[in-house]
């Protein structure tokens, strides 16, 4: 509004925000001396750039700082200038959809008392996996979240998927460690199997 006023005398503003703080309003200077700086056509736009800044950076810098700790964390500051907004969100957040025979090409499958599967094991394993080709894509976001803990692929696919047996590592700064474990009962048809997924 401030930009597109011709005349902005009439109203009177000066450099300075009002800052509230447990019900108690405080003017702060968004220069130095601002309170006896009006705002002018000629210098509305230093007064406007000085606004944004105190409400976007200065009045949050907490919070921000907090924010960017924790941020910086997971991804370095230096490669956090490599990336636009559409790719950072998709290394933050994964993929949204599910390749289904990416998903079965990086899942292992360990049998309880024996080396090698059974006939009846393969076919629950088969009969598994028509199952989740059979699912709308938000089924397989809550079946990948009931057995991984997250509902997105992260953005390099299920080989992103860090998982783990559950026993401590030595090192593991800046990896999330998922025990991914999800036990399967014997059943004797693709029904049954696809009743005990849907349970």
């Amino acid at each position: 509004m401030v930009k597109k006023i011709d005349d902005i005398e009439p109203l009177c503003l000066d450099f300075t925000a009002t800052r509230v703080v447990d019900g108690r309003a405080d003017i702060v200077e968004l220069v130095d001396g601002g309170a006896s700086i009006d705002v002018t056509r000629e210098n509305r736009s230093r007064y406007l750039d000085a606004l944004f800044k105190y409400h976007v950076l200065e009045s949050v810098s907490g919070q921000l700082l907090s924010f960017l700790t924790a941020l910086y964390d997971v991804v370095p500051e230096g490669l956090l200038k490599v990336f636009d907004y559409q790719e950072l969100e998709l290394l933050m957040c994964g993929v949204p959809s599910i390749d289904v025979e990416d998903w079965k090409k990086h899942t292992d499958f360990k049998f309880y008392s024996h080396n090698f599967p059974t006939e009846l094991e393969l076919n629950n394993i088969e009969w598994l996996w028509e199952v989740v080709e059979d699912l709308k894509n938000e089924d397989r976001v809550r079946l990948l979240q009931f057995t991984t803990g997250t509902g997105r692929v992260p953005a390099q696919g299920f080989k992103g998927l860090i998982s783990s047996d559950g026993r401590t590592s030595r090192s593991y700064s800046r990896k999330r460690i998922r025990v991914s474990i999800v036990w399967i009962y014997q059943s004797t048809t693709r029904r049954k199997c696809w009743r005990s997924i849907l349970i």
